[in-house]
């Protein structure tokens, strides 16, 4: 199976599993605990799934696409993500974004005809070229994308009933406003 190929590891594509780079793409879903998520809301989205081993919500922070009302996010390192793996052994996931929640079924996408339709927004991206080069795929041809769709892990989000996981909370929105408290104490003395 063509999705079975090995992921080469290059620029911003070398699995983030601890040091810096596991901070730096950590560091967004703090952002959104603290109640910044609609500033992001609209680039970036937080699917929760259920652990496969816990059964407890896990959250992650990924880009996203609308396509017809259904969203599409991708997986930067495939079966390695521990979120795939998850959604793998239970699909049923809630997406919080700038245009509200969701929750529903996660499909994996390997409908080309889907890429090629998606490719404008996807192109936009600033890791697009990177993570279709980890995958063999040339991410500038649109037709190159469509006819390697199984190897780019991409899923569709289908919108329906289910016991869906509990949505991320801001629950630590007091941090911005101890803050901006701290700043205006001088202020107020």
């Amino acid at each position: 199976m063509s999705d079975e190929a090995p992921q080469t590891e290059q620029g911003l594509m070398v699995y983030p599993d601890h040091g810096w780079r596991w901070l730096f793409f950590r560091a967004p879903m703090w952002l959104w605990r603290m109640g910044l998520g609609p500033l992001m809301g609209f680039r970036f989205c937080v699917l929760t799934v259920y652990g496969r081993k816990t059964g407890l919500p896990r959250h992650t922070l990924l880009e996203w696409v609308e396509d017809g009302g259904r969203l599409h996010v991708g997986a930067g390192w495939g079966p390695r993500s521990q979120w795939v793996r998850n959604l793998l052994a239970n699909p049923i996931v809630t997406v919080q974004s700038g245009i509200g929640t969701v929750r529903g079924r996660a499909l994996r996408m390997t409908d080309g005809d889907v890429m090629r339709r998606l490719y404008p927004h996807l192109k936009k991206s600033p890791v697009w070229a990177q993570y279709c080069a980890s995958w063999g795929v040339d991410g500038s041809d649109p037709e190159d994308v469509a006819a390697n769709a199984g190897k780019l892990w991409t899923f569709v989000i289908e919108p329906g009933p289910g016991d869906a996981p509990p949505a991320m909370q801001a629950d630590l929105w007091w941090v911005p406003a101890g803050i901006a408290l701290l700043l205006l104490v001088p202020f107020l003395l």
